[in-house]
């Protein structure tokens, strides 16, 4: 595909711009304008946007940073994938976004941070159903339930800030057609085996 273009906006997408410019005039004031101008980005295909507010990723430790915005930027992809932005992606955003802003307000894009982790679960399976099926479906179910762009409890993608615990993937497990039973589930990450829940941050 051509670089900079972008599908043709249906006639109701259109006139719901229209009512947008009108009240932002395409300038970066409120949160839901950093949302929304940001995902009208041309030429980039975004799966996930979030606006972090007083954040500044060049000083995570601050807890607020005045006149500072943040914007978390995922590529499209599919459900098993963790995809980041490469350098053109993030100066395309940056490029859209950089004459709407405010000029007191500090701007930074940035891609995802992702905290490796791994879940081993032990499963009984119904009869009538062969394992390799079952078992597939079982690593489909977790990596969707995880995924940065489709996970989570309402499908929008993990949320932020939010822990993974391993009383909730043994229900994600439990919930897969073929599965009787789960006789375990361990989880964990590089570091530390065997964790009830991975914060976070």
């Amino acid at each position: 595909p051509c670089w900079g273009g972008g599908d043709a906006d249906e006639v109701e997408d259109a006139e719901r711009a229209v009512s947008r410019t009108v009240l932002d005039r395409d300038r970066l004031v409120s949160m839901d304008d950093y949302r929304e101008v940001t995902r009208r980005t041309p030429g980039v295909n975004l799966g996930r946007v979030e606006t972090l507010p007083l954040f500044d990723p060049t000083q995570p430790a601050v807890p607020e940073m005045p006149g500072v915005v943040t914007m978390l930027v995922i590529p499209a992809g599919e459900v098993n994938e963790w995809p980041r932005p490469d350098a053109f992606f993030l100066e395309a955003v940056c490029d859209h976004l950089q004459p709407r802003r405010l000029v007191t307000t500090e701007l930074h894009v940035r891609g995802p941070a992702y905290l490796d982790l791994w879940v081993s679960a032990g499963i009984e399976v119904l009869g009538g159903y062969d394992l390799e099926p079952v078992r597939e479906a079982v690593e489909l179910e977790l990596s969707r339930f995880l995924s940065p762009l489709y996970g989570g409890h309402q499908g929008a993608g993990w949320p932020l800030n939010v822990s993974v615990r391993q009383q909730e993937l043994e229900a994600v497990v439990a919930r897969v057609a073929g599965v009787r039973l789960v006789s375990g589930l361990l989880l964990g990450t590089v570091d530390t085996d065997d964790l009830a829940e991975v914060t976070i941050a």
